[in-house]
């Protein structure tokens, strides 16, 4: 019960520390708001559906079923945090070349003719997204794959996913 504990208030630091991460890649918005709680939550039911399947899976494969699987899990999960933000943190000039910025105006403003800028383009916006959703959607699936399966274990004690639930949540 600690350990779940522990492993919600990791996903609580993970969680602020990814929106502060996409701050600085995605810029401070609603946008990026919205990326890391869609994804987060994404994660969290995509991962709670695949739960039976993947837990499955491993006991078949490993002829074992109970906590090992779940301490492996967040082992993974927490490497694969960690290496998914350094992700967004990198730069893309290897895949989008050396500026991947395209020339724009900014009209309205004098001088009459708009103020040439430079702005990223639809390439380098698109990748930087989809490296953002990646960074948060896969570490809170495998979130998910947890409670379920922790629950799974317990079935004699009818009150244990309530238990579980707050003390991830507290």
């Amino acid at each position: 019960m600690r350990a779940y504990a522990l492993s919600g208030a990791a996903a609580l630091a993970y969680q602020t520390v990814w929106y502060h991460a996409l701050v600085d890649a995605l810029g401070a918005s609603g946008t990026t708001f919205l990326v890391v709680l869609c994804s987060f939550i994404g994660g969290l039911g995509l991962g709670s559906f695949l739960s039976p399947r993947v837990y499955g899976w491993l006991e078949r494969r490993t002829g074992r079923r109970g906590l090992v699987h779940y301490g492996r899990t967040e082992l993974v999960l927490t490497l694969l945090a960690l290496v998914l933000l350094a992700l967004v943190s990198a730069p893309l000039t290897g895949i989008l070349g050396e500026l991947p910025y395209v020339d724009s105006v900014v009209h309205g403003i004098p001088p009459a003719g708009g103020i040439p800028v430079r702005v990223p383009s639809a390439a380098y916006e698109t990748l930087r997204l989809g490296i953002a959703i990646l960074a948060v959607g896969v570490p809170t699936t495998l979130m998910g794959l947890t409670f379920p399966y922790l629950v799974s274990l317990f079935p004699e004690e009818p009150r244990f996913a309530s238990r579980l639930y707050a003390a991830n949540t507290l």
